[in-house]
């Protein structure tokens, strides 16, 4: 499965049409209708970025309607955010509290300040505590806050907030919405003196919510790590058919990427190849590339933020630590390569994505390659993220067009969607040659469950030999795609892209992988 994530104002418009309709019809450009797209906040919202909606039943007017939302819907599986952790300053419940406080935590998370302070605070994930002060009717309140000064924490176990929430389901379900994106379950509990993140009470927040989306058809996706904690959460709710994240592959597969060393990415694929759910592989999210991982070792991390920094790309960091990175992708992807460079790599990124077990997570901008830093100085120094969440310009969008580069988008991913056709998000049994470094920078994946064989060229300098797939009788040098679709224009035409019923491949042929190449095939 692969899916797109955008938001509602990705595109920059110059017509009329609502942004939402915008995007549909840059998606019905870009994807094939296989494709499933992430829709990002669309709420009214008191601010960070659509993530402290004011209202869930209401589309903000600046995107658009539920009439866009519902076209969306008829046209590819659409995923939208559950955003029930918290909501923003001018939600009816923050309204309703700011005029009369009650200090209970029924609704809002609020806690009248104790006499000594508040002792302990816990920490915000994006530094600073999470409990900020509010002075009310002459009483110091403490309003539990974890992500922004935007939004404020609820209660899930308030039957006002629980009613509120199956009216939501019940409307994304009548919008025609396909899945359910849980936002921030790890932090659903929030109990003074107790542990901040994956309480035990989050566990159960998390799968209530899960059985009453699921009820009503909802497939529901959970923005959780794959680690020890992460994979706790719904085992006794839909076994393996909740989908969550796996945070520490955009570090690895950008490192693997940026050094031409893809040991430690190779290393993790066989770590997580079959969890138990299945797992969204993002080259990068909406918000950066993590590095708080606990599946990313110290060494990746390292090897990371030290090759960047020959670039002067610094990470961002949180409490005295290295937290993320929050240039885009294109930009990433351009260092030591230039443009040509940064093209093929995405290729070859969206391609690797897209073979290993799990669900291919690409954010839009990034599959456009569209790099703000290029764009005149905009970075909200409050908050680094919001560099990759500006409109692309209609500029980079037409120069993509004319270039060609749109086309051959799409003609990437149609060919890997039909080569994923009837797979699932899991991998099978790990084997021996299920995914394997052989050297130099070549990565070979084995799908034995699907019948895939691929081949990746991580190094950026020399070309590689071009194993053959497992038990197939033609040689390798054979295995020539029948049809070149890449357009002519400002791409390089050397080993263009190549689509035949069995196999896409880039960059490949007679045997040989050109630098940043691959092919991948069914057998």
């Amino acid at each position: 499965m692969i899916v797109v994530g955008a938001y509602p104002h990705s595109v920059q418009g110059n017509d009329e049409r609502s942004p939402l309709r915008g995007l549909l019809d840059l998606l019905t450009e870009l994807t094939p209708p296989g494709v499933a797209v992430h829709l990002l906040p669309f709420y009214t919202s008191s601010g960070d970025w659509g993530f402290a909606p004011d209202d869930w039943f209401t589309v903000a007017a600046e995107y658009g309607a539920w009439s866009d939302v519902h076209a969306l819907a008829r046209a590819r599986r659409l995923i939208v955010d559950g955003i029930y952790n918290h909501v923003g300053l001018g939600h009816e419940y923050v309204r309703a509290f700011f005029a009369a406080p009650t200090g209970g935590h029924d609704i809002v998370r609020a806690y009248p300040v104790p006499p000594g302070g508040p002792g302990v605070v816990p920490r915000s994930p994006r530094g600073g505590p999470v409990l900020r002060p509010h002075r009310i009717d002459g009483r110091e309140w403490l309003l539990w806050q974890t992500f922004s000064d935007s939004a404020v924490d609820i209660s899930l176990d308030s039957g006002v907030v629980r009613a509120d929430v199956g009216r939501h389901l019940d409307l994304l379900r009548d919008t025609g919405v396909w899945g359910i994106r849980l936002d921030a379950p790890a932090y659903f509990s929030r109990l003074l003196g107790a542990v901040h993140r994956h309480h035990p009470d989050s566990y159960r927040l998390a799968r209530a919510v899960a059985r009453m989306a699921s009820r009503r058809g909802l497939r529901v996706l959970a923005q959780l790590d794959c680690d020890d904690r992460g994979l706790r959460y719904f085992g006794e709710v839909a076994g393996p058919d909740i989908p969550i994240i796996d945070y520490a592959y955009s570090a690895h597969l950008t490192t693997a990427l940026l050094t031409g060393r893809p040991d430690a990415l190779v290393s993790h694929l066989r770590d997580t190849w079959d969890l138990g759910v299945p797992l969204l592989r993002p080259p990068r999210t909406h918000d950066g590339v993590l590095l708080r991982s606990r599946r990313l070792g110290a060494d990746t991390r390292t090897r990371l933020v030290s090759r960047l920094a020959e670039f002067g790309v610094a990470a961002r960091t949180i409490d005295d630590s290295p937290y993320e990175f929050n240039a885009s992708l294109p930009f990433l992807y351009s260092l030591g390569g230039g443009e040509q460079g940064m093209w093929d790599r995405i290729e070859l990124a969206v391609a690797f994505s897209c073979v290993v077990p799990g669900i291919c997570y690409l954010y839009l901008p990034a599959l456009l390659g569209y790099r703000p830093e290029d764009g005149p100085p905009r970075r909200d120094e409050r908050e680094p993220r919001a560099l990759n969440r500006y409109p692309v310009s209609a500029d980079h969008l037409d120069s993509a067009r004319r270039s060609g580069w749109l086309a051959n988008v799409r003609r990437l991913l149609q060919g890997l969607d039909r080569l994923l056709t009837g797979t699932t998000g899991r991998g099978g049994p790990l084997l021996a040659d299920s995914v394997t470094d052989r050297g130099g920078g070549l990565v070979t994946v084995h799908r034995a469950d699907a019948r895939l064989w691929a081949a990746f060229n991580f190094n950026a300098l020399r070309p590689l030999p071009l194993p053959p797939p497992p038990d197939d009788p033609r040689p390798a040098q054979d295995l020539r795609p029948a049809q070149d679709l890449r357009p002519a224009g400002d791409l390089r035409s050397a080993g263009d892209l190549r689509l035949a019923s069995t196999t896409v491949s880039r960059r490949a042929g007679r045997g040989r992988l050109a630098p940043h190449g691959f092919a991948v095939w069914r057998y």
